[in-house]
């Protein structure tokens, strides 16, 4: 039985160009607690998936601090002992011609921190929890989008990283495996004591499920704070440019509905 301790994440000053473009400039993230969920959100072309290639170490970028644990990062992961970061991107390159047991396998294979004596299991445990254990023996290229996301995403949990970056991992996903992998990740954060980053567009799945919401506008980090404390509607008109209002169901559950486009002030 592990025990996971808990930590904090801390990155500032991350400038980051593409292209003779700055899409990224100074761009400070509050410190981050092992344990959260952090919705990451932004009108299109903003910066989200920029920023977590910069952070993954996956683009160049400029980091002026970058920290776990209260310990430096050092810029090779290598040096680490277990896998800081595990990114997850939005679009998937085409499968391996591998079956999706072996796919895993694979990734576990590459990893420094998964099971030597039960890989097998390990694996299976994972495809369990995914709800794909039934597609083990099915060839990785000839799986739909959602189920090479979710493939994906075993791989990234086969490295065990202690900071989960998702840039839109549930975009492919339908409704049943979409909340079982949000409970999934829910429970491995809380449990394991991960942080979890995770871009989405939809407003009101942040609100349900996130602890921390990242509003971003024009390379920059707009606010932060409880989901429900940054999306007010004021602030969403300011960065998507659209009048809302938040109502609750009999549930007592928050919800957005968009009125219409925002109204420019005078």
């Amino acid at each position: 039985m592990h025990s996971f301790m808990a930590s904090s994440f801390r990155a500032a000053g991350i400038t980051t160009h593409l292209n003779d473009k700055t899409v990224l400039s100074e761009l400070n993230l509050p410190d981050l607690e092992t344990g959260q969920l952090c919705a990451l959100m932004g009108p299109n072309g903003c910066g989200k998936s920029t920023l977590l290639k910069s952070l993954a170490g996956l683009i160049k970028c400029k980091i002026k601090t970058l920290t776990y644990a209260d310990r430096q990062v050092p810029k090779n992961e290598k040096h680490l002992p277990q896998p800081l970061f595990g990114y997850l991107p939005q679009y998937l390159p085409e499968g391996p011609n591998l079956t999706v047991m072996e796919a895993l396998l694979v990734a576990q294979a590459n990893s420094n921190t998964a099971s030597k004596s039960r890989p097998f299991e390990e694996a299976e445990s994972i495809l369990e929890e995914l709800s794909i254990l039934p597609l083990a023996n099915a060839r990785a290229d000839q799986l739909s989008g959602g189920q090479k996301q979710l493939l994906a995403l075993g791989q990234l949990l086969c490295r065990k990283p202690r900071i989960l970056l998702l840039d839109e991992p549930f975009a492919a996903l339908d409704m049943a495996h979409t909340y079982k992998v949000m409970n999934l990740l829910k429970s491995l954060t809380a449990r394991q004591q991960l942080i979890t980053i995770f871009v989405t567009h939809d407003l009101n799945f942040a609100l349900r499920n996130a602890n921390i919401a990242l509003l971003m506008k024009n390379g920059g980090l707009n606010s932060y704070g409880t989901p429900e404390s940054v999306l007010n509607s004021s602030r969403i008109a300011d960065v998507f440019g659209v009048q809302t209002r938040l109502e609750r169901c009999s549930h007592g559950q928050p919800f957005i509905f968009i009125d219409g486009p925002a109204v420019k002030q005078l």
